[in-house]
Parts: structure tokens; C-alpha cells; sequence
């Protein structure tokens, strides 16, 4: 088992990442002014209608962070796109306009993220798919210096360790590639409400410890550990009426 994860880290070392056509994926944050959040609500729905009246064919997903230190933060996004789409984005003056015009006057920006998503590394897709939960619990890894491998290494064990039965643990993965620490990943955990936590936990850890036999939890969690610098947990809860799901 050692040898076959040996080999498996030095291929994601020397060879290099292929993403599929449709992996992109693009974050805005926003901090709503005090007192106006209602107001940044309002701008924001009227802004989502300007994306519906110009036929913009991209999914945009809105959630408030609903645990942490960065609590009632609004983060939008699309999905499941292409990068170039992003660059060939309808009428993007018009849209900037329009944003200035409804939403920014109550609010200021966080921050601005592009992902990539890595199927591989996963076991879901919810996002790509169009097909939300109610919640997200959201855990950033920041990794060591030159440990990316190693990480990529110990998801895709892990993804292999849990099979493809349709009530396996949910998760999705993503790499940043601009707007932060780098390297750092997010892993989204899908979830319907905080009953989740009653029998589940978003740690990757305990998803080793509860799917793999004791040689290869030993040997994935030294994989984990001597690849990640520190962690960052928090929780998105989606807002349907924030969020534009196009009719495909």
C-alpha cells in the first residue's frame, strides 16, 4: 500500500493538473453596510434581475456565512463554467454599471476568488450540477509549500476508499488559484441543516478514520498532516432568493 501511494505522489508531482472544460468557478464577497443590509438585499435581487432581463446563460449562487468570524458576510459565485465563459460574460460594462448602481452603494468588498474544481478529489458536485443544499460547510486547507501533491494524494485515496455507493460522504474540492494564500483548497460539505453534525463531521480526518482500515488511516492522515499548515472552518447558508439559476 506504502509503494502504491509513493507512486501516486510523485505522478501528482510531475505531471501536471488537467481540468475538464467546465471546472471554473469564480467568488465575490461582500461586507453588507451596517444597518443596510435589507437595502444591500433589495439592490442585490434587482441587480439578479438585470442578469434575467439580458438572458445571461451562467448560474450565480448567493449565501450569507452563517458561522465565524466572518458571520453575515454575503458571498456569491457561479459554477460549473469555463473560464473563458467569465471572459465572454454578457454585456460586462452594462452588468458593472448595474452593480454600482443597485448594490454597491450598500456594501463593500471582501474579497474575489477564482477556484478550480477537481472532480477527481471529490465525491460530489452539487454546484456544477445545479443543484444546491440548504448549507455549506466550508474548510479551507492551507498546505505546505511544495505539498500540494501530497494533499491532491491523500483525497484521491480517500475518494477511492469510499467507493462509489450513492450514500457515501458528499464533499467537493477546489483549488484556488487567485485571491489568496497560496496553495490553499476548499472543500465544500453539503448539508441541510445543523442536524448534520449530530452524525457526520466536515474534517477530512474523520472521514479517514470512519472509511479506512488501520494501515491506510495511518498512513492518509501522515499524508494529511505533513501536507497541511492549518485550517479554516465556516458555514454558508444559501439564499434562494439571492441566487439566479438559469432555465437550460
Amino acid at each position: 500500500m506504502r509503494t502504491a501511494l509513493l507512486f501516486t505522489i510523485a505522478v501528482f508531482l510531475l505531471s501536471p493538473a488537467v481540468a475538464a472544460d467546465d471546472n471554473a468557478a469564480f467568488l465575490f464577497a461582500y461586507w453588507p453596510n451596517e444597518g443596510q443590509r435589507e437595502q444591500f438585499d433589495a439592490g442585490y435581487r434587482k441587480h439578479l434581475d438585470w442578469h434575467r432581463k439580458n438572458n445571461d446563460p451562467l448560474p450565480w449562487y448567493g449565501w450569507y456565512v452563517a458561522t465565524g468570524e466572518r458571520t453575515g458576510m454575503f458571498v456569491d459565485g457561479s459554477f460549473g463554467i469555463t473560464f473563458e465563459a467569465f471572459d465572454n460574460r454578457i454585456k460586462p460594462k452594462e452588468d458593472a454599471a448595474n452593480f454600482r448602481e443597485t448594490t454597491a452603494p450598500y456594501g463593500k468588498t471582501a474579497y474575489r476568488r477564482i477556484l478550480r474544481h477537481l472532480p477527481r478529489l471529490g465525491t460530489a458536485a452539487r454546484l456544477e450540477e445545479r443543484q444546491p443544499s440548504a448549507g455549506i460547510e466550508v474548510v479551507t486547507f492551507f498546505v505546505k509549500p511544495g505539498r500540494a501533491g501530497t494533499f491532491e494524494a491523500c483525497l484521491e485515496q480517500l475518494v477511492a476508499a469510499l467507493g462509489s455507493a450513492k450514500d457515501r460522504p458528499a464533499f467537493t474540492v477546489y483549488r484556488q488559484l487567485s485571491g489568496g494564500a497560496q496553495p490553499a483548497y476548499l472543500v465544500m460539505f453539503p448539508r441541510e441543516g445543523y442536524a448534520y453534525f449530530e452524525n457526520r463531521a466536515a474534517s477530512l480526518d474523520a472521514l479517514i478514520k470512519a472509511h479506512t482500515g488501520a494501515e491506510t488511516e495511518r498512513e492518509l492522515l501522515a499524508l494529511l498532516s505533513g501536507s497541511v499548515q492549518r485550517t479554516h472552518s465556516e458555514t454558508w447558508r444559501y439564499r434562494t432568493d439571492l441566487s439566479r439559476i438559469p432555465v437550460e
